[in-house]
């Protein structure tokens, strides 16, 4: 293996690691808006702590379509803090970090070279915070599932003839459904390698998996009851391919140079097992993910598990490289090629605004801090019913959970008429003693009808860079 240039890609990520990291790690401990799903989760983690209903019927105007795991998770970080917006960014960065061990991890016992896990860590990290900074220190359950399934891909690779490890590995991808059940690509992939390689324990695999899966759905019914299941998979939204076909080329910007390893790795690799399933998940993550990422409220989250499999692959490729025995002039040249595909995340800062925005931000969070104050304390004036498009602000301000913009919003655009008429109607009795919307989010999580409604009833009394925020007309 060519160690000067690894060891060249290492350092440069190591500086841009630490780097990059300083954003995340502020953001964790700041009280600022960041994503709109953080206060809708730490509403439904404080339901666990509270023994309320966690699923609700179809009626509600408030919606969980997202398995318990993760709420029950940060319920229990309720020790350390009880702000869970907080906590639950800390969750979330503390998993990204241990995925990025895990990588290290895997690629270390797959090569044995120190070189390129230190590596494979640092470009993992660069690689994550310029897809999308933000989602490096959020209060979602993402990570936290992606650190389940990449420690069962860490048991496969390292004791893949072991039955213990194979049946654990089916357990912790089970587990990672109920933690986030969009992570589908991986599990799927697993399934098809050890099928495909007449893998001994397959079946076994399987058996347990199933068993376990089973287990789960039964227990959540015996919790829950039905509106798990109808909360769950009874919620659609709107879907297009053609938003999916325009999402992935907003954010192919880092997917696409990561993907011209892929066929030197088809030429280099031996394709052993692991080159199997390497390759198999990233399949899987590409066809998956593509088709979810065309869903409504559905981003580029969507596509982490290509990332995984793609940078998988690119570690992989280096590696081979560094051992190929052939003439010398023809394996600078790929040297090279896989140099320039390295330098890129460093090359990319120069023209990537959302990490080089958001980065600036650091030093004026304070700033944004004491707007987050101010818009709290106002809210803190109102009586419930309150309605926040920001949840993480009414969440604060220590109001109910009343209203879930999205969800319901996709529910009226989706012919839902009795929520449609219900919500109006409480809006035209002005029942809500306030409404906080964002009117310029890309979003549109509100149905221009309803928005109307708001703006015929109620009446501006602050705006800032979270948005309005309207009282009933006198």
């Amino acid at each position: 293996m060519n160690r000067p240039v690894i060891a060249t890609g290492a350092a440069i990520f190591l500086v841009l690691t630490v780097f990059f990291l300083s954003y995340p790690v502020t953001l964790s401990t700041a009280r600022v808006f960041n994503n709109y799903n953080e206060g809708w989760n730490a509403y439904h983690a404080q339901s666990v702590i509270d023994g309320d209903d966690l699923y609700h019927g179809r009626d509600a105007l408030v919606v969980n379509n997202y398995p318990p795991l993760y709420f029950m998770l940060l319920a229990g970080s309720s020790i350390f803090s009880n702000d869970l917006v907080l906590s639950g960014r800390v969750l979330s960065l503390s998993a990204f970090i241990i995925c990025a061990l895990l990588i290290a991890l895997i690629i270390f016992s797959l090569y044995r070279s120190l070189f390129l896990a230190v590596f494979a860590f640092c470009f993992f990290i660069c690689y994550f915070i310029l897809h999308d900074i933000d989602y490096i220190s959020i209060n979602d359950p993402q990570w936290t599932g992606h650190l389940v399934q990449l420690l069962a891909l860490f048991l496969i690779i390292k004791q893949p003839d072991s039955r213990t490890a194979i049946a654990v590995s089916s357990f912790l991808l089970v587990i990672s459904g109920f933690i986030k059940h969009i992570l589908v690509p991986l599990p799927l992939a697993v399934f098809l390698y050890l099928v495909a390689s007449k893998h001994r324990f397959w079946k076994e695999w399987l058996i347990i998996s199933i068993f376990c899966l089973g287990i789960a759905f039964a227990l959540c019914f015996f919790i829950y009851g039905s509106d798990f299941f109808t909360s769950l998979f009874g919620n659609p939204r709107n879907y297009s391919l053609k938003h999916a076909y325009w999402k992935f080329l907003y954010w192919s910007d880092l997917i696409v140079p990561l993907m011209l390893f892929v066929p030197v790795f088809l030429f280099v690799c031996k394709y052993s097992r692991t080159d199997k399933l390497l390759l198999l998940y990233l399949v899987c993550s590409l066809v998956i993910g593509g088709l979810f990422i065309g869903g409504k409220g559905v981003v580029h989250n969507a596509l982490f598990d290509l990332l995984i499999a793609l940078i998988l692959i690119a570690c992989s490729t280096l590696f081979y490289i560094g051992n190929m025995s052939v003439k010398f002039l023809y394996k600078s040249l790929i040297t090279g090629l896989l140099i320039a595909y390295i330098l890129y995340p460093a090359v990319s800062l120069s023209y990537n605004l959302r990490v080089v925005k958001k980065l600036s931000l650091l030093h004026v969070l304070p700033v944004y801090e004491d707007i987050t104050a101010h818009t709290v304390a106002i809210i803190e004036k109102y009586d419930d019913p309150v309605a926040c498009e920001n949840l993480a602000l009414c969440y604060w301000a220590g109001k109910e959970f009343f209203l879930d913009y999205f969800n319901i919003g996709e529910r009226i655009r989706l012919d839902d008429r009795g929520q449609r008429d219900l919500l109006i109607s409480m809006i035209s009795n002005k029942e809500l003693k306030l409404i906080h919307i964002e009117p310029d989010s890309t979003e549109k999580r509100l149905p221009d009808i309803i928005v109307s409604a708001i703006e015929d009833n109620y009446y501006l009394i602050d705006k800032n860079v979270y948005g309005h925020i309207y009282a009933p007309t006198p």
